[in-house]
């Protein structure tokens, strides 16, 4: 991984094994959702941004929201783990959601208080 993701990258011991091709979320304009497994971490969630990866834009637009999602500290926001590289893919790397994103548990789960939410 090229010096400019240093201070973001992904700092996990072990390999993080990516549990399938096939994509979990597409809904994005940018990026596509992928899982995957760690030895100590358990399940998960990877972002890839679609597009060739060493473009300058596109390493920009990673960079930012990188920057800006490692900032974030609240209990309903998953911590961004950093920026990890399976084979020449880049990901950001998160914790893997069980009950995945908001819209789709309030989508599966219409009668829960959105307000404690």
């Amino acid at each position: 991984m090229s010096d400019q993701f240093r201070d973001l990258k992904c700092n996990l011991d072990g390999e993080i094994v990516l549990d399938s091709l096939i994509l979990v979320n597409t809904t994005g304009a940018f990026c596509d959702w992928f899982t995957a497994t760690h030895p100590a971490a358990g399940k998960l969630a990877l972002k890839r941004p679609r597009g060739d990866c060493y473009d300058s834009s596109v390493i920009a637009r990673i960079e930012i929201e990188a920057g800006v999602w490692k900032m974030l500290r609240y209990p309903r926001i998953l911590e961004l783990l950093g920026i990890g590289k399976i084979g020449e893919e880049i990901y950001l790397v998160s914790p893997f959601a069980e009950n995945g994103s908001l819209p789709g548990f309030l989508k599966v789960r219409p009668d829960v208080d959105r307000r404690r939410l």
